[in-house]
């Protein structure tokens, strides 16, 4: 049974960890979003006015664990993490087209992105207006190596609109680290 319900919501149902550039510093401790579960929440028709909001949204986070979540009629995607397809991470990897590295700031440090966990949720019917979005979508360096990366395991999505493009399980522009194992898309 859920915990919490959340239904006909103006934006995200659930928002997490925030997208400034003091946001992103992993060693601003008094900013740091580190150590939360989202869990066990039923959530439907969230993005009602901003429809390019999804169920849940993570920006900059550590160690966080998003499941056994359900998740229904959204207009986006029904999990977005990650946030700056990249430009925000060190190096200033350019995710997204006529992007050039350094045009939000020059990053030689790493985001706080590491040790997050996105599984066993259920995503249905998800980009029913919105287009090039997932039923879970990631942007950005997700971890600091293949050996921490962003965990999406035992997921399970269906019902997407055919003509919403994207893809069920999307890592986007700039997603690097990222581990997609035993997720169910109909």
């Amino acid at each position: 049974l859920p915990q919490n319900e959340f239904n006909d919501v103006c934006s995200a149902a659930i928002e997490l960890g925030g997208l400034t550039v003091e946001e992103r510093d992993r060693k601003n401790k008094l900013r740091l979003v580190m150590g939360n579960r989202i869990s066990h929440n039923l959530i439907t028709h969230a993005g009602q006015d901003f429809v390019d909001a999804a169920g849940v949204f993570i920006g900059f986070s550590k160690d966080t664990d998003i499941s056994h979540n359900t998740i229904a009629n959204v207009p986006w995607s029904g999990i977005a993490i990650g946030w700056g397809w990249g430009l925000l991470d060190k190096g200033m990897f350019p995710g997204i087209s006529n992007a050039t590295p350094g045009m939000w700031g020059t990053f030689t440090d790493d985001t706080p992105n590491s040790g997050n966990k996105i599984k066993s949720n259920l995503i249905v019917s998800f980009l029913e207006n919105r287009w090039d979005g997932g039923a879970i979508y990631s942007t950005g360096q997700q971890g600091r190596s293949k050996h921490d990366p962003l965990k999406i395991e035992g997921n399970v999505a269906f019902g997407k609109r055919p003509a919403g493009g994207g893809n069920t399980f999307y890592t986007d522009g700039g997603s690097r680290y990222v581990l997609l194992s035993n997720n169910v898309s109909f």
